[in-house]
């Protein structure tokens, strides 16, 4: 049993292979039961559009805290282009996106982890409300874990008060459609020198995965079809999964029309991931690119909350940025 985590990958012949995640740090079994809901939910909605979940434990005999999550295996083939693969995951988030919530409400059946961060999901009828509580409550956290900021303090209440409402009040039908929620290209399948890269090893409980690897996107060799994994899903806005590929990269940041808000301009660039997903769901103005700026300041708090370090300076920046803007 490995200090953290890791996947095994089991045959059972020729053609049956399942993959068994395995963490041992404090969260484990909330961890993988919010990535099984969510896994459900996703291939129920795409089939193909992530690993298909089998199961999900305790392991009591190895820690306290130890528990497992089991899903298909995926075999990963790298027949197009990094561009192409793009174009495609474009076209499946956006078929993910049509998929609207059951019951009309933003929010999931249960709460889903972000990382290592229990996302509140419990359902409402607006979004700006949703997503404020969500936003409020975390800058609460990360204060509570890192120490009070006055400045800090007043900027996240500055947003909330006044930015959301602004610039998402200001939309009229918003629908609560199904989200992955946490994509960002270490969660997208990669194929490297020929290796087939389901492979990756947990960091302690914090979900966040490190792939053995750095090639070409990998595509479902049986669809063809990009794979997204390690999802913390629920409905909610279908630009809010543009914030955490926007924070993260490699996406490229797509042709958004405030540069200024971007925290690195250097790497603003035409995204073939961008081009296919805008044809379905295209940019709604006013306000698109405050809208994902303040939805990648949700990540940047995050990140914070979790690791602590630069992401606080970044958050701040993004902030004053908005508040600067929309004043």
């Amino acid at each position: 049993m490995p200090n953290d985590g890791a996947i095994q990958r089991l045959a059972h012949g020729q053609h049956d292979t399942t993959i068994i995640k395995i963490n041992v740090g404090p969260g484990s079994l909330q961890m993988f039961s919010s990535e099984y809901e969510s896994l459900c939910v996703l291939s129920g909605a795409v089939p193909s559009i992530s690993p298909a979940p089998l199961l999900f434990s305790a392991l009591p005999e190895h820690g306290e805290h130890a528990a497992f999550l089991a899903t298909a295996f995926v075999p990963l083939t790298s027949r197009y282009s990094r561009s192409e693969a793009q174009v495609a995951l474009g076209r499946s988030i956006a078929k993910l996106h049509e998929t609207v919530s059951p019951t009309g409400k933003f929010g999931f059946h249960v709460n889903t982890m972000c990382g290592s961060t229990e996302q509140d999901n419990e359902w409402m009828d607006s979004w700006e409300e949703f997503f404020g509580r969500r936003l409020r409550k975390l800058g609460q956290m990360c204060q509570t874990k890192w120490g009070k900021d006055e400045d800090i303090e007043r900027l996240i209440e500055r947003v909330c008060d006044k930015v959301v409402p602004m610039v998402i009040g200001c939309l009229t039908d918003i629908k609560p459609v199904l989200l992955h929620g946490d994509l960002c290209e270490s969660h997208v399948g990669t194929f490297d020198i020929g290796v087939n890269v389901n492979i990756l090893i947990l960091k302690n409980a914090h979900n966040h995965a490190h792939w053995i690897g750095s090639g070409n996107w990998g595509v479902d060799g049986n669809t063809g079809q990009p794979v997204i994994y390690d999802p913390s899903s629920y409905y909610g806005h279908n630009e809010m999964e543009l914030g955490i590929m926007k924070m993260v990269g490699g996406f490229d940041c797509g042709h958004w029309t405030a540069p200024e808000l971007c925290l690195h301009p250097s790497k603003c660039a035409y995204s073939a991931f961008y081009a296919e997903y805008h044809k379905y769901h295209p940019k709604i103005e006013p306000h698109f690119s405050e809208r994902v700026a303040l939805y990648e300041l949700y990540h940047l708090l995050n990140h914070w909350y979790i690791f602590g370090g630069g992401y606080k300076d970044s958050a701040a920046q993004v902030m004053r940025k908005l508040v600067q803007k929309l004043q």
